[in-house]
């Protein structure tokens, strides 16, 4: 899915609210930082068949673990209704290493991700302040994975890197609780995400795949999201289209 579909998409959930919808409309700057969990099964795989093949006795350090996410959009906020555009950071990475008095080896991966996408809301429950809402996204995931591998002896070094990338397609479902006040509100949310995985390539050759046991290696985004942040009102359409 490109870039184009996501902004068809977008124009579309306008288009519904605007006909549907007769509410104050309100655009929001939303911020938010969390924590996700992703799967990795095949890097994790592939890197577990590395260990073997070198055949030392190297100790698994990280292997993919949660993260810190970082996230920034914009809201159009309907009333009972939110749709926006989002961008968001993922990162995590593999190390295995080994150590003595003579020198040192380790491989290491370091995978980023770069995400764009579109989430839509539905306001589900008000009590005063609060409110509980429920909704999706839908986004193309961009990756760098950085696999390093680096040994010392004594005075000698040596160090091969071999860049890759894929690209692929998240679905998240997801529920927040949001808490407003007169120009902000504070929220935080629960979600899973869906990676429908995209295949690992070198960057300079698009044709040519990482492999483990002749099968090509994808990266897998899927985990649990947390996230906390703060909406903050920019304009008040209702108002504007008066004056």
């Amino acid at each position: 899915m490109s870039f184009t579909t996501i902004r068809r998409l977008f124009l579309l959930f306008i288009l519904y609210f605007n006909l549907s919808n007769s509410d104050a409309q309100e655009i929001k700057l939303h911020f938010n930082g969390g924590y996700a969990s992703y799967q990795m099964s095949e890097l994790k795989a592939f890197h577990k068949n590395l260990l073997k093949e070198n055949k030392l006795p190297q100790k698994l350090t990280d292997n993919f673990p949660a993260y810190f996410t970082f996230e920034s959009g914009l809201i159009l906020d309907y009333g009972n209704h939110k749709v926006g555009l989002f961008y968001s950071r993922l990162s995590t990475g593999n190390r295995a290493t080994i150590s003595d008095y003579s020198g040192s080896y380790y491989i290491d991966n370091n995978i980023s991700s770069n995400l764009i996408g579109i989430r839509g809301e539905i306001k589900l429950y008000q009590y005063k302040r609060f409110s509980v809402w429920g909704g999706s996204s839908l986004g193309l995931l961009y990756s760098n994975s950085n696999l390093k591998e680096k040994i010392t002896i004594t005075q000698t070094h040596s160090e091969n890197t071999l860049k890759l990338e894929s690209k692929s397609t998240l679905l998240e479902f997801l529920t927040s609780i949001q808490y407003q006040l007169k120009y902000y509100s504070l929220f935080t949310s629960l979600g899973y995400g869906f990676d429908l995985k995209g295949d690992l390539y070198l960057k300079d050759d698009s044709d040519a795949f990482l492999q483990n046991n002749d099968q090509k290696v994808s990266t897998n985004w899927s985990g649990l999201r947390i996230r906390i942040g703060i909406q903050v009102k920019l304009i008040d359409l209702a108002k504007s289209l008066k004056h």
